[in-house]
């Protein structure tokens, strides 16, 4: 029996930075694609139903809207949802939390923080 790979998705508006994540967790071995907005985001996992969505919730103009309505769908019983923000307050990671978002990370990450959220042990 193969392990299958884990299917990430990011949600980033800035295309640069977006690539660069995917870049650095393609080459851990996961499957990512990239949204570049809400609506993209909401289709996409209709049809990819990801395990891992890293978000940038001020990339997305409702981005706890776009978690909460990702965790309501049928298929996201065990879909992790991962904030990635240069908000970094305690405010902001309770109102992460409230949305269904599991790990609020500001940037910028480091690639080990970035592994770690994305592959928990």
């Amino acid at each position: 029996m193969t392990r299958r790979q884990v299917r990430v998705m990011i949600v980033e508006s800035n295309r640069d930075a977006a690539q660069v994540m995917k870049l650095i967790i393609a080459g851990w071995g996961a499957d990512v694609y990239v949204a570049y907005d809400g609506a993209e985001a909401l289709d996409m996992a209709d049809w990819l139903k990801p395990d891992v969505v890293l978000l940038d919730i001020l990339a997305v103009a409702t981005g706890h809207d776009l978690a909460r309505r990702l965790k309501a769908a049928r298929w996201a019983r065990r879909l992790r949802i991962i904030a990635v923000s240069s908000w970094g307050q305690d405010y902001d990671h309770i109102q992460s939390l409230k949305a269904g978002i599991e790990r609020h990370l500001t940037t910028p990450v480091s690639a080990r923080d970035l592994r770690a959220a994305v592959f928990p042990a």
